[in-house]
């Protein structure tokens, strides 16, 4: 778990070296009533988009015979990745909390206004809307699982589907990622940056 913290880590002090001046500023384009048109032009992206598409297809082969229940079933009594389910819950929250990490602390190094006060109003809108953003999912996340009432592996209890974890460390990548477009980068940092914030 050394890898992740450290590449964001080393990415920050980069960015934050990095001129912030003649950059767009990502909270002016950010409000609370986005209106109709916006919810159009997002929902022909994510309808449109490879990643959704890939999950769905991945999602339906899952059900033929059974095999996601087969599979959630061979990891939890093998623990390949983690060796237990202790340390699993433990490398899930770690990954959550580095995607946390990096949505908030690239919100934080997006180019804002040069003046003060101008500059926390727009920080603060824009974290705002992030955080509003992932209790949304949370909150979402919950709902659905109430829904589906899918028992977990061990057996604990029916909240096993979506998973909140990969909810949530996924809503707060794709921030990141919004985020990272934003900074002054040549392409092939933000690209690398991306690319680790996406794995998380």
């Amino acid at each position: 778990m050394k890898g992740p913290p450290i590449l964001l880590l080393i990415s920050s002090i980069f960015v934050s070296a990095c001129s912030t001046t003649q950059q767009p500023v990502l909270s002016d384009s950010m409000t609370l009533t986005p209106g109709w048109p916006a919810f159009k032009q997002s929902a022909k992206k994510a309808v449109s988009s490879p990643a959704v598409w890939g999950n769905l297809l991945a999602t339906a082969l899952l059900q033929v015979g059974n095999l996601d229940k087969q599979l959630s079933d061979k990891l939890r009594e093998d623990t390949p990745l983690f060796g237990s389910t202790e340390n699993a819950l433990k490398g899930s929250n770690d990954f959550r909390d580095l995607s946390s990490l990096a949505y908030l602390s690239s919100a934080l190094l997006v180019p804002g206004p040069e003046d003060t006060g101008a500059w926390l109003s727009a920080k603060t809108k824009l974290t705002t809307s992030e955080w509003l953003t992932v209790k949304t999912t949370r909150y979402l996340t919950s709902g659905l699982k109430s829904i589906t009432s899918r028992q977990r592996p061990n057996g604990l209890n029916d909240r096993s589907f979506p998973s909140g974890h990969a909810s949530t460390a996924s809503a707060q990548a794709q921030m990141a990622n919004m985020n990272i477009k934003y900074l002054p980068l040549e392409a092939g940092t933000r690209q690398i940056l991306n690319v680790s914030v996406d794995s998380l």
